[in-house]
């Protein structure tokens, strides 16, 4: 009999990444890479002595792409609020168009180049257009809006874990993660698998190992960095054009946190 796959899912820059390596690790499952391309460097890649009936990979897919391959059941959606998916995003797509236009317009940011607070509003403008209406500059998995994306998996019913609802309740998360996969695992090595997986214990480990480009990855892992860094524009049109999809995921701030940016700034 094969191993059973797990596939953990969901739009860039969601927490993928640590969701996966974390899910892996409480099932002492190996990360066996990015699901349907194999010759791909997967970051998520860990693992590979840890015997277990089970295998994790790691996707950014739409549900279309990978309906065939996975039943629902093992499929883990991670989601995160799209305000700080954009910052996220902002900070780690080049957003390098091909085109003649895109071309002259690197070109003029190389001969004037613009202030580090312009070119940030720049890049999230860039990430929301993306976000909002799909965007394949960004990247091929950014090709259609965060709410499509994340609409198809909780209309067909799949497990959904909240990027914000891990780190701050991990133990209770990881409990309903292995719940619903049908694995028991006692406390102490729920906690333990936390443990290892938290962003600085990551970071370290792969410092350590002189594995830099992974440790450069794992930026912050931290939620609501938004408030800070988006304009009140970039706020209130997060707030206006995501709200049936926020509303939908329990982020239901989102009134109060815009007047409080606006107000800040």
């Amino acid at each position: 009999m094969g191993l059973r796959r797990i596939l953990v899912v969901g739009y860039p820059k969601s927490g993928n990444t640590w969701l996966t390596r974390l899910t892996a690790e409480l099932l002492a499952a190996p990360v066996s890479g990015f699901w349907s391309e194999p010759s791909a460097v997967e970051i998520a890649v860990e693992g590979a002595w840890r015997s277990s009936s089970f295998e994790v990979y790691k996707g950014h897919q739409r549900l279309d792409d990978i309906r065939a391959d996975f039943e629902c059941k093992d499929i883990v959606y991670v989601v995160r609020d799209v305000r700080d998916v954009v910052v996220s995003g902002a900070h780690y797509f080049s957003f390098r168009s091909r085109t003649l236009a895109g071309r002259a317009r690197r070109a003029a940011r190389w001969l004037w180049p613009p202030t580090p607070q312009a070119e940030t509003t720049r890049r999230i403008d860039c990430m929301l257009n993306a976000a909002a209406a799909g965007d394949r500059t960004a990247s091929p998995w950014c090709a259609s809006s965060w709410d499509s994306h994340v609409a198809d998996y909780l209309d067909a019913g799949a497990f959904v874990v909240r990027y914000e609802d891990m780190l701050h309740a991990p133990e209770a998360e990881c409990c309903r993660l292995l719940q619903h996969l049908g694995v028991h695992s006692s406390a102490e090595r729920i906690r333990a698998a936390i443990a290892r997986q938290t962003f600085a214990n990551a970071k370290t480990r792969f410092t350590t190992s002189g594995d830099c480009k992974r440790a450069a990855f794992l930026r912050q892992g931290s939620s609501g960095g938004w408030i800070n860094t988006l304009t009140p524009a970039q706020s209130t049109f997060c707030a206006e054009r995501f709200a049936p999809m926020l509303a939908r995921l329990g982020y239901v701030d989102t009134p109060v946190l815009v007047h409080r940016v606006a107000r800040t700034r």
